[in-house]
């Protein structure tokens, strides 16, 4: 019974795999253009740590996020997408982003 239902299993998804091809490929593509944007977005984000680092600005700013929060989520919901998915995927972007500053922050003030 369950070696049958395994092989269906997999008869299905040898079945499939040549459908879903090219939409895994254009997936691949997409992905690697988000993490250059990633990279980009780190990059701009190191900028602005040496600024805030040599100004002794605050790394979080409350409000900012906030503002972040809001415009992405109403930009997800116009363009058809879930906005706790983008919410939750920004929450991830900042942490790294707030880590990040942090490091750079603290080795210019020691430095």
């Amino acid at each position: 019974m369950i070696q049958s239902i395994t092989d269906e299993r997999h008869r299905i998804q040898r079945d499939v795999e040549p459908m879903i091809g090219d939409q895994r490929k254009a997936l691949d593509k997409v992905d690697e253009a988000m993490v250059k944007l990633m990279r980009e977005r780190m990059a701009i984000v190191d900028e602005l740590s040496q600024i805030k680092a040599e100004h002794g600005a605050g790394i979080f700013q409350m409000d900012r996020w906030f503002d972040i929060l809001a415009k992405r989520g109403d930009q997800a919901v116009q363009l058809g997408l879930d906005k706790a998915y983008i919410k939750a995927l920004f929450q991830t972007v900042h942490k790294y982003s707030v880590e990040h500053q942090t490091k750079v922050y603290q080795s210019k003030r020691k430095g």
